[in-house]
């Protein structure tokens, strides 16, 4: 699975030690279509239905040190 996210779908690994990235976890910035990012996803890595914590980030949160939105996102599988 780490192997598909980060060279096939360009996710990055966050080791949690950097102020802006506090928590382990794949990432990936600039996702435009989040529902295609959701299926693809719950077709391709996990398989089963599941529930993923989704960062959304305006400039606002971007460059102030403002708390991020973030938000539990359902995987459906097709």
């Amino acid at each position: 699975m780490k192997d598909v996210l980060k060279k096939d779908k360009g996710y990055a690994w966050s080791d949690g030690s950097s102020p802006e990235k506090p928590i382990k976890a794949w990432y990936r910035a600039g996702v435009v279509d989040l529902e295609a990012e959701l299926s693809m996803l719950g077709s391709d890595i996990y398989g089963r239905p599941a529930l993923v914590t989704v960062d959304v980030l305006t400039g606002r949160e971007r460059y102030t040190s403002r708390y991020q939105a973030r938000e539990k996102m359902k995987i459906i599988t097709a």
